[in-house]
């Protein structure tokens, strides 16, 4: 009987792979409200996302702790158009709530397993793609963190919960 060669285990940890990284890795859709705007025609009325991101930078020499580079990609229509004309008329969004739920799942729990609620929001810029993507870069003065956890019978319980205020480089 012949030993397998390092290629064919290779092959084997190849195909395995991506079966052994889908059982540790969670996906997540994203899902946000905008206060003031319509609902979509989903039946909790919020609105899809691709993505959303933040980069929480912590103190340096020169400057305070902080939270930038805001941006959130959605497919176009009209949450994209929105957007825009806030960008092109210098509005001011009061709040925008964005929460991740763990892909796939028929119900979504309450609360959500994370969300970021931003607050007095200034859309910097709104890029589009005609291929069916726009990009919004945001700026907020407050950004609110929460985080829910799956009790033993299922149910979701509120977890960590913090702010930070961009204007004055505090939080709580």
């Amino acid at each position: 009987m012949r030993k397998p060669s390092a290629a064919a285990l290779f092959c084997v940890l190849l195909v395995a792979a991506p079966g052994a990284l889908a059982q540790d890795y969670l996906w997540y859709d994203v899902l946000f409200s905008v206060e003031g705007w319509p609902k979509s025609t989903r039946a909790d009325g919020k609105l899809a996302a691709n993505y959303f991101s933040l980069v929480a930078q912590g103190p340096q020499a020169s400057a305070k702790s902080n939270v930038r580079n805001l941006e959130l990609s959605l497919p176009l229509g009209d949450p994209a158009a929105l957007f825009m004309k806030a960008a092109l008329q210098g509005d001011s969004l009061k709040t925008i709530l964005l929460e991740a739920f763990v892909h796939g799942v028929a119900k979504q729990p309450s609360p959500a397993p994370f969300a970021v609620r931003l607050t007095d929001v200034r859309v910097n810029s709104v890029q589009l793609n005609m291929g069916g993507v726009a990009q919004v870069t945001l700026q907020a003065t407050r950004v609110e963190v929460f985080t829910a956890h799956q009790s033993q019978t299922g149910a979701m319980q509120p977890g960590l919960r913090f702010f930070w205020d961009i204007k004055t480089g505090t939080g709580g």
